[in-house]
């Protein structure tokens, strides 16, 4: 969820962001088919944006500072995208709560597949 009180006043190094990826755990399922009758798991593991993946922390650190900037400029809520992360509405399109989402190369990036 997205607590534009808490994002105003805490940098990414603060955030309910970075603490909430610290504790992803990320599951990749082979699709089969719509039926979803079998379904093996191909990746199970701990996210990892620590200061060590010094790039991923960086960027997801700039995508956070941007949306936090764009925020704290009074605009109203909207999508607002970075490159691995975005705020967007929760639930229906005309909901007004919003949340922080991962994008799809942001969890590329956390399943190993692209760098």
């Amino acid at each position: 969820m997205l607590d534009r009180s808490h994002v105003a006043v805490h940098p990414f190094g603060e955030s309910h962001v970075l603490h909430k990826i610290g504790r992803f755990i990320i599951v990749a399922r082979e699709y089969i088919d719509k039926t979803e009758t079998s379904s093996p798991i191909m990746f199970a593991g701990a996210a990892d944006i620590s200061l060590h993946v010094e790039p991923i922390y960086r960027q997801v650190e700039k995508d956070y500072e941007m949306i936090r900037q764009t925020l704290a400029s009074g605009e109203r809520l909207h999508t607002i995208s970075g490159e691995l992360i975005q705020i967007r509405t929760k639930g229906q399109k005309n909901s007004n709560t919003y949340a922080f989402y991962a994008k799809t190369k942001f969890v590329n990036i956390l399943l190993g597949l692209t760098k």
